[in-house]
């Protein structure tokens, strides 16, 4: 089993909680943009972690700490999140400031991808480069932080942590604080 498919396969357990099947379970991805970029097609043969939110609401700071966990530890997972046309375009940058493993776009009255897409505040999309797996998740598990070593050990990623921001480092040392904060567990 490639890499690529282990990667798919415990991501897809990570999510398992709370699925629903908007088109059936490996549909082919319909062809959309936003900001007339076809992402879907950009991250081609990486997986595309798709999720919708709002940029402040009662859970959206550890949502977003989560998404930015799984785009720090699984490199190989591109984690994009969609706002709604209604956010204010500070609001959008703040959030791509603080969570930078994470892509921020806004969609547009021309490029309606919530409604395109029938999803909702909090829905997650799973792509890869041929397909979609659709999950419906309101909260990733709080056994996020446990899980993703785990997952990273799985899929073969051994880089050495050399410290720097761009391979974990200081980022992630601050970044299982806050989770350990959030969660209430100890260091």
């Amino acid at each position: 089993m490639s890499r690529f498919q282990v990667s798919l396969l415990l991501l897809s357990t990570l999510l398992f909680s709370g699925i629903r099947s908007i088109p059936p379970l490996c549909s082919p991805a319909e062809p959309w943009s936003v900001n007339g970029r076809d992402l879907v097609g950009q991250y081609k043969g990486r997986l595309l972690l798709l999720a919708f939110m709002p940029m402040r609401c009662e859970s959206c700071a550890l949502e977003f700490k989560k998404l930015n966990a799984i785009g720090m530890k699984l490199r190989e997972i591109k984690v994009v999140v969609v706002a709604p046309q209604h956010e204010t375009p500070e609001d959008v940058r703040r959030a791509a400031e603080d969570y930078r493993y994470v892509e921020i776009v806004q969609e547009t009255a021309r490029e309606p991808l919530w409604r395109w897409l029938d999803v909702t505040a909090n829905d997650r999309l799973i792509f890869d480069s041929r397909t979609v797996v659709d999950l419906l998740v309101p909260d990733l598990p709080l056994t996020t932080k446990l899980l993703l070593p785990a997952t990273t050990e799985a899929t073969g990623d051994d880089r050495e942590d050399d410290g720097d921001h761009e391979d974990g480092g200081d980022d992630e040392e601050e970044l299982d604080e806050q989770v350990d904060e959030e969660f209430g567990h100890g260091a």
